[in-house]
């Protein structure tokens, strides 16, 4: 399944992403789909956009079952902590934004812009079409 971006919204996209970039440091930044298609991808690490996009997706959707099995309601975040470096995973409807840093001061921060960011990333991304 692909996803259809027109230039308006790869345009907003763009400028949000930006935003992000500006108000914490990242070192991974992604947005990607349920289904691990990848929407934007940045990493200063060698990390392949495909495989990150991929496991992003499994483990959100592993998350989600676990939290429903034990009727903890509906996952809204995954955190995944590392020994040099945190990884935040924050659900918006049909997209998941991501975002890491190897900055154990930054986490909280980084944490703090991601969710502020992702009301306007959803409501970015709510028209967004999906091909077959």
């Amino acid at each position: 399944m692909s996803v259809k971006i027109d230039r308006l919204v790869a345009t907003q996209l763009v400028q949000e992403l930006r935003a992000i970039t500006k108000e914490a440091n990242l070192d991974t930044l992604a947005i990607i789909t349920e289904t691990g298609a990848k929407i934007a991808f940045f990493s200063t690490t060698e990390a392949d956009p495909m495989e990150m996009s991929a496991i992003g997706a499994s483990v959100t959707a592993s998350g989600g079952l676990a939290l429903s099995r034990i009727s903890f309601g509906t996952l809204t975040d995954v955190m995944i902590r590392g020994s040099d470096g945190f990884l935040i995973l924050r659900k918006m409807g049909q997209f998941t934004l991501v975002g890491g840093t190897n900055n154990k001061e930054e986490f909280m921060n980084a944490t703090r812009v991601l969710l502020e960011h992702s009301v306007k990333l959803q409501e970015i991304l709510k028209d967004v079409e999906f091909e077959e």
